[in-house]
């Protein structure tokens, strides 16, 4: 979405992205990797420094082991995962809703409306910003 935009995005801390790839193998050759009925997989959960796209961590697993159960096994730095994540959403919703707002400006409208029940396109609309940036 933001391929040849500048996101202004500096972080001082490390950023991670969790990918999780299903690997389809063939049932006569690993029957214990057995899921579906014809079907035979393994999942590969690899940890990524976005820094570098290296990998951190790597887990293999059953294919039937959904992605959040592998979270219990990796032990988070200090200060990185989170922020960067609601920096994410905020930028897929400022491009799907095509706002000309910036991306800190988006933060700052939702966190003085966060209790608010409010469509979030309905909250960006003109008007409704406006009156948040006078009330600041």
């Amino acid at each position: 979405m933001y391929a040849n935009e500048d996101l202004g995005l500096e972080l001082d801390n490390t950023a991670y992205a969790l990918d999780a790839t299903t690997i389809d193998l063939c049932l006569s050759l690993f029957p214990w990797a057995r899921f579906h009925k014809h079907k035979g997989t393994v999942k590969m959960h690899t940890l990524l420094d976005l820094r570098g796209n290296i990998p951190t961590f790597i887990e293999i697993t059953a294919g039937k082991v959904h992605d959040v159960n592998i979270l219990d096994l990796i032990v988070p730095e200090a200060s990185s995962l989170i922020a960067i994540s609601v920096y994410v959403l905020v930028a897929i919703i400022r491009k799907q809703l095509r706002l000309p707002l910036s991306l800190y400006k988006i933060l700052q409208i939702l966190s003085f409306t966060l209790f608010e029940k409010t469509l979030v396109n309905q909250l960006l609309i003109e008007p409704h910003y406006a009156s948040a940036e006078t009330d600041s």
